[in-house]
């Protein structure tokens, strides 16, 4: 996926990002205002959009946020498509892993059975249909960054119940997992042999826990989506095909079923699009009924925008199939891949208005990875810095040494008139080497300009703050000609008065191709033709 990095706009000259724990400081709480305050410049149906995303994005429940969230304009998606891709993420009804592991090292074997009874009377419920038994056998156990504590767990599952179909299912899920974490993220031809053995020999040991847990529980429809992923992964096309059979005579319009359906078709693992498009006429048949299902008839279109995405320089068709992707569903990846499609085609405030609407309806179902909130900290860090700290500590939280989402906290917090947690953020950021400069600059500017100022006292603290960054500047980046200005504004702020003769050596130093150093020598030369009096804040 190509990504293209944002640039924060910040109030007056600044530029500049920082580094620090996020995990220490809550998000602000996003204020509410008049909506004809809101995002001037945006062109409508993009600025009513924001506009209620802005509001949806101040509802702290998970799945009420979700369900407030306004669908893009434009769009096709089928009634109920949104609120039942809601209800998929966040009216999930299932135990965490402390739970199950809690369960099983209290003995507690006929509650653990009852649990996943009701889970999977719930998928095959009419009026209160939940598939929240494939969110714990096929994603939570077999997750890759706890698969040792998993191994543990279905081992001591399995041996206290040996003809349990879950335990069966869970020490499957479990090799699963570890076939996946043993053959990395990389595509076969650029994946070690030794990996690609491995995988087959984890692979292969979970096929005997899935067909004793459908011998047990022939219900037990994630064994037959696990075996579909297992067989797609280890190039078994007839367990695959078997797999697929026997789920579609259970449940055709399970939604996990055509998740794994769909990503198995996939030119990459061996399919076609033309099996892709017809397996969408399959689904279609299900819609009314299953509305979710709306997401998967969107993949053939949005993976053809995603292997164009690819491209240097990206194709204006990229975006095309994307967007014609996420007006028929709402696919996480479409959208965000639409919305890095719109920055790297669409210029200006246009093409920030496009990808910000496009991520911010991507994390209204998922909640982004490190990169994706940074990006989304960045598109808003100008105007509505609340907003911004909400998607930037998230990056931070996720990837504390992320210099660039630490550089959108400076600016947020700045933009808040929260200076001292601003001057933390920029402060770190110098530790980086692209970032030093401009992280020097911004921390001088923070410190010599920053409102609320009115005493001499405080603004010659202030001053004394700058000086370090001023004098790191200008020993580190002599040819810089910003370091002889902050030095002015120094000078001026420690003695409280304008001199004249500084003003016109300092105006004589300034490269005024510099839009930044252009806008100082204005401010001097305005300064110069006034009246002579004591120095006030700049």
């Amino acid at each position: 996926m190509k990504r293209m990095h944002a640039v924060s706009v910040v109030r007056g000259a600044l530029l500049g990002v920082g580094l620090a724990c996020s995990g220490a400081w809550a998000s602000p709480v996003i204020p509410a205002k008049a909506n004809e305050a809101l995002l001037d410049g945006v062109s409508e149906p993009w600025r009513a959009y924001l506009v209620k995303a802005r509001e949806a994005e101040r509802i702290e429940d998970p799945l009420q946020r979700c369900l407030a969230f306004p669908d893009l304009p434009d769009n096709n998606w089928p009634a109920g498509h949104a609120a039942a891709h809601c209800r998929h993420h966040f009216g999930i009804r299932r135990p965490s892993l402390e739970d199950i592991e809690g369960m099983v090292q209290r003995g507690e074997m006929a509650d653990i059975e009852a649990l996943f009874d009701a889970s999977l009377a719930r998928h095959y419920s009419t009026e209160h249909f939940s598939d929240d038994i494939h969110d714990t056998f096929n994603y939570l156990l077999t997750s890759k960054a706890d698969s040792e504590r998993v191994g543990a767990l279905t081992e001591a599952w399995l041996r206290q119940a040996p003809e349990s179909a879950y335990a069966h299912l869970a020490r499957a899920a479990y090799f699963n997992g570890a076939a996946w974490k043993a053959r990395g993220g990389k595509y076969a031809p650029q994946t070690p042999r030794e990996n690609m053995r491995r995988m087959s020999e984890l692979a292969g040991q979970a096929i005997p826990h899935f067909e004793k847990a459908l011998a047990l529980n022939p219900r037990l429809i994630p064994a037959y989506t696990g075996m579909i992923d297992i067989g797609m992964l280890d190039s078994r096309p007839e367990l695959e095909a078997r797999a697929r059979r026997a789920a579609e005579a259970l449940d055709p319009a399970c939604p996990e079923l055509a998740n794994v359906t769909m990503r198995s078709l996939l030119p990459r693992w061996g399919g076609s699009y033309e099996q892709m498009v017809d397996h969408v006429g399959t689904l279609s048949r299900f819609m009314m009924q299953r509305p979710h299902l709306a997401i998967y008839r969107a993949q053939p279109l949005g993976d053809v925008g995603e292997l164009l995405l690819d491209r240097d320089p990206v194709p204006e068709q990229a975006l095309e199939a994307l967007e014609a992707a996420i007006a028929m569903g709402s696919d996480e990846d479409a959208l965000e891949n639409a919305g890095t499609a719109a920055r790297n085609l669409l210029s200006g405030s246009s093409g920030d208005a496009r990808q910000l609407a496009y991520y911010l309806q991507a994390a209204r179902f998922r909640m982004p990875d490190a990169w994706e909130a940074r990006v989304l900290g960045s598109l808003l860090v100008a105007t509505e810095p609340e907003w911004s700290l909400k998607y930037t500590l998230r990056a931070l939280e996720l990837k504390p040494d992320d210099a660039r989402a630490h550089f959108n906290a400076g600016a947020g917090y700045q933009n808040m008139g929260r200076y001292d947690d601003a001057v933390r953020e920029f402060d770190i950021a110098t530790g980086d080497e692209a970032l030093r400069q401009a992280s020097l600059v911004t921390l001088a500017e923070v410190l010599l300009f920053q409102e609320g100022t009115a005493s001499a006292s405080a603004r010659k603290a202030n001053a004394s703050r700058a000086k370090p960054y001023i004098d790191r500047l200008k020993a580190e980046y002599p040819d810089d000609g910003r370091w002889s200005v902050l030095s002015f504004y120094h000078r001026v702020m420690s003695d409280s008065i304008l001199d004249e003769a500084d003003v016109r050596a300092t105006l004589s130093k300034l490269d005024r191709s510099d839009p930044w150093q252009a806008r100082h020598a204005e401010r001097l030369e305005r300064a110069l033709r006034q009246p002579a009096r004591p120095a006030k804040r700049p």
